[in-house]
């Protein structure tokens, strides 16, 4: 029985793993509701971090010099931030 039992966890932790959860999607661009994206020759650079708390979604675009707040995927307010 306490063998079955890890069994069944081992599998459902597998399916839980395997089903990403989207919380926020957005565009690459330089309006509102998308964030930068800066090309250069040896990458690809978009935001630089990320927070999830309940229903908002803080992003620090530093590629546009802001940080941005969306809750229910509008952009709720966006906060100058100096260059990096």
């Amino acid at each position: 029985m306490r063998y079955l039992f890890i069994i069944l966890l081992i599998c459902q932790t597998v399916l839980l793993a395997r089903q990403p959860l989207s919380v926020l999607k957005l565009e690459w661009g330089d309006k509102d509701n998308n964030v930068g994206l800066r090309k250069a020759p040896e990458a690809f650079y978009g935001p630089q971090a990320f927070l999830v708390k309940g229903n908002s979604v803080w992003i620090l675009d530093s590629q546009n010099n802001l940080l941005k707040e969306f809750n229910a995927g509008e952009l709720r307010q966006k906060i100058n931030i100096p260059p990096f």
